[in-house]
């Protein structure tokens, strides 16, 4: 596909989402803790880490 094929009225990118996240949670660790969550959201079955890390928080609150 070339320039002028694209569609000038879409702009490029991911498709925008119906409902969006609005807020952002930042946390600090080690390099070590990061990659152990990595690989622990890759062998649970979820495609990034904020998802595994969401289905935790998530499990975790609903538990109380």
């Amino acid at each position: 596909m070339t320039k002028e094929a694209a569609n000038p009225k879409r702009p490029p990118g991911r498709p925008r989402q119906a409902i969006k996240a609005s807020e952002r949670v930042e946390i600090r660790c080690y390099a070590t803790q990061k990659e152990a969550w990595h690989q622990a959201a890759k062998k649970a079955g979820f495609k990034t880490l904020a998802a595994w890390l969401k289905s935790l928080a998530d499990e975790h609150a609903q538990a109380e």
